[in-house]
C-alpha cells in the first residue's frame, strides 16, 4: 500500500512564500506530499502591515488559519512570512496549538546568528516590512544570543513588497528600494566593514540580484546576503521524517481570497519555474474563492 502524503500548509500574505512552496517541491522531489498554498492576504490592494492596529491584524490571521486547518486539514503549517510570523504567537490559534506550526522568524533569526557569530567584525542590516522591523524580533533574538547592540540595524522597506509582485525589475520599486537601502547604509558606522543583510521579508529574494547590486552601491564594503527562504525549506520535522520517496511529484495548489492579477501570476511562475515547474504552473491555475476566510 502506498504511503498517505503529507499534507503542508505554506501561508503568506502575497506570494513571497511561494518560493518556499517551490523550494519544497524541489527539495522533496518523488516524496508523497502535497503543497497547499494558503494566500492569507484579505485585500487586493492591502494587507496586514495596511491594517488599523494589532486587534484587526489578529482577528484576521486567526480567521486565516482557522481555515486552513478546517479546509485544508494539514498535518503541519508553515507560515512563510516575516509580518505573519510576527503575528502568530499572539493569535488563539498559538494558544491552542491544534498542530505544529513553523514560522520563518526563529528560521531566519538563527541564520542571521551563526553568520554574525562566523564573522564577528561584520555589521549586520536586517531587511523587512513595518510589522517585522517593529517587532524587533529578529534584533531580540541576537541580543539574547550575546551579539552586541552595535552591531544590529533595521530598515523597513514599506511597499517593496506589494510593488516586486507586479513587476520585479519595474523602475518605481527599484527607486523606491534604493532610498531604503541608501537611508540604511547612512547608519551604518564603517562602509568598509563588512556588511551582513538578512532578507527578512519572503518577497525579497525574488530580487536579491538587485539587494546585493544597491547595497554593493551605497556600501563600498564587503556585502554578504542572508536568506532565510532557503534555510526554512530544510527546517527539521517539516516534512515527516518517516516520508520516504516514491517517484511521485509533489501535488500542488493554490488557493486565494483575492484575485492575481495575470502580470502577477507571470512574474511569479516564472520566478519559481526553475525551481519547481509544478508550482509555476499550479499558480497560473490557482483557486479564487471569494468565501476562503472571513476578513470582518
Amino acid at each position: 500500500m502506498s504511503e498517505q502524503p503529507a499534507r503542508i500548509v505554506i501561508t503568506d500574505s502575497g506570494l513571497g512564500g511561494y518560493s518556499i512552496c517551490a523550494g519544497l517541491a524541489a527539495r522533496y522531489a518523488g516524496h508523497p506530499l502535497e503543497l497547499i498554498y494558503f494566500n492569507a492576504q484579505p485585500e487586493y490592494d492591502g494587507g496586514y502591515n495596511s491594517m488599523n492596529g494589532l486587534e484587526q491584524q489578529l482577528h484576521v490571521f486567526d480567521n486565516a488559519l482557522l481555515a486552513m486547518q478546517q479546509r485544508c486539514q494539514p498535518h503541519c503549517i508553515a507560515i512563510a512570512c516575516n509580518t505573519l510570523s510576527v503575528l502568530y504567537p499572539r493569535t488563539q490559534c498559538a494558544r491552542l496549538a491544534p498542530l505544529p506550526v513553523f514560522d520563518i522568524i526563529n528560521c531566519g533569526g538563527e541564520l542571521i546568528l551563526a553568520a554574525a557569530t562566523a564573522e564577528p567584525t561584520a555589521d549586520i542590516l536586517i531587511l523587512g516590512t513595518l510589522i517585522t522591523i517593529k517587532s524587533q524580533a529578529h534584533r531580540r533574538m541576537l541580543l539574547a544570543a550575546g551579539i552586541p547592540a552595535a552591531r544590529i540595524f533595521t530598515q523597513p522597506c514599506p511597499r517593496v513588497a506589494l510593488l516586486l509582485e507586479h513587476d520585479l525589475h519595474s523602475q518605481e520599486m527599484e527607486a523606491l528600494l534604493e532610498s531604503y537601502l541608501a537611508e540604511a547604509c547612512r547608519q551604518l558606522p564603517d562602509p568598509q566593514r563588512p556588511l551582513l543583510a538578512a532578507l527578512c521579508c519572503t518577497h525579497y529574494p525574488y530580487i536579491q540580484d538587485t539587494f546585493q547590486r544597491l547595497l554593493q552601491k551605497h556600501h563600498p564594503g564587503p556585502v554578504t546576503l542572508l536568506n532565510p527562504n532557503q534555510a526554512f525549506t530544510a527546517l527539521p520535522g517539516l516534512v515527516p521524517g518517516s516520508s520516504q520517496p516514491d517517484g511521485r511529484p509533489a501535488a500542488v495548489s493554490v488557493l486565494s481570497l483575492v484575485p492575481f492579477p495575470p502580470d502577477t501570476r507571470q512574474n511569479i511562475s516564472a520566478a519559481v519555474a526553475g525551481i519547481s515547474p509544478a508550482c509555476a504552473a499550479a499558480l497560473q491555475h490557482y483557486q479564487l474563492i471569494p468565501d476562503l476566510f472571513p476578513i470582518a
